[in-house]
């Protein structure tokens, strides 16, 4: 056990290899018409069940609008256009982001080729509103992976210039499997988190030794809070609990630690929203999107509806190829 040790939580981010294939995009033939194929998919309950197809040809375009669409329990105005790719690929059918909208119209160029698209119509079921999370329009697009691996940094090695130190997997795991069970709906999966062992991985995390004056920066967040020592526990905000010793304690918030950093490293989420009308649930605090603030569950942290839906809108918005 690792006790009264000045550690941080640092998840730095490098590109991998499982991002879903995108077919090439060849150059439209004038006057060849080409199909495209459509399903309907909800962000919460999945296939809904509807296919239709349009036609487009030279420097055309096809435009569809939300409310035409007939869905209930979905937002009018949000939606994000996937590549859908065949029954049994290895990983899953939700492939590349091709568009998206928040003005309710989708709007697809011409491919070039017949394609399939998958159109995912983000749930109003828990009222979440999409506005709010849109407030960083420029952090999107920023990781090639949809599908992402993630290892904890071996005892000794540089991580930023800190060495790691030797310590538990726990809240990197927990953390980990609270998003990929986030992104999994009926049939369908809009990304995914696997803590690994080996050598490289797509996210690293690390525990390591760093001074008093530790930060958090983009891409390797440093979290800075002295493992096992009550004086660094942050309550109200993470609820302590009575009978649970210093090292659980910090455990525990580490594991919302980690919650908050793999939504900065896996989905590019930013940090605050200021605007009016955004608060709650976010309160400007990222974490406060993702879970509850004050947190009412005496355990570990659990995703709130809200941070689900936020979890699954920002999976499919950011995860795209390099250009």
């Amino acid at each position: 056990m690792v006790s009264l040790a000045c550690l941080l939580l640092a998840v730095a981010a490098c590109h991998g290899d499982r991002t879903p294939p995108t077919s090439p995009t060849p150059t439209p033939i004038p006057g060849e018409a080409y199909t495209l194929s459509f399903r309907l998919l909800h962000s919460a309950s999945g296939d809904v069940g509807s296919n239709f197809t349009r036609t487009v040809n030279g420097s055309g375009q096809v435009s569809i609008r939300i409310p035409d669409l007939g869905v209930a329990g979905v937002d009018p105005l949000r939606a994000v256009a996937v590549e859908l790719l065949p029954l049994g690929s290895p990983l899953g059918r939700i492939g590349v982001f091709i568009t998206s909208t928040r003005n309710g119209t989708l709007n697809f160029g011409n491919p070039g080729r017949d394609a399939t698209y998958g159109i995912v119509l983000m749930s109003a079921l828990n009222g979440t509103d999409y506005g709010c999370l849109d407030y960083c329009p420029t952090c999107y697009g920023t990781k090639p992976y949809r599908y992402a691996t993630m290892r904890l940094a071996a005892e000794g090695e540089d991580v930023h210039g800190y060495r790691a130190r030797a310590a538990t997997d726990m809240p990197f795991r927990y953390a980990a499997e609270l998003f990929s069970a986030a992104m999994r709906v009926p049939g369908l999966q809009f990304g995914s988190v696997d803590l690994v062992t080996a050598p490289t991985a797509d996210i690293t995390a690390a525990w390591a030794d760093i001074p008093a004056s530790g930060y958090g920066y983009r891409d390797a967040p440093v979290i800075n809070f002295r493992f096992g020592d009550a004086s660094s526990l942050q309550c109200p905000y993470v609820t302590c609990i009575p009978g649970m010793t210093p090292y659980e304690q910090n455990l525990r918030y580490a594991a919302y630690l980690a919650i908050h950093e793999l939504a900065h490293t896996y989905l590019s989420a930013p940090d605050y929203d200021a605007r009016p009308g955004c608060a709650p649930p976010s309160s400007g605090l990222l974490t406060c999107v993702l879970v509850s603030c004050p947190p009412p569950e005496t355990d570990y942290p659990v995703l709130s509806p809200y941070g689900i839906d936020a979890i699954r809108y920002w999976a499919l918005m950011n995860h795209r190829p390099p250009s």
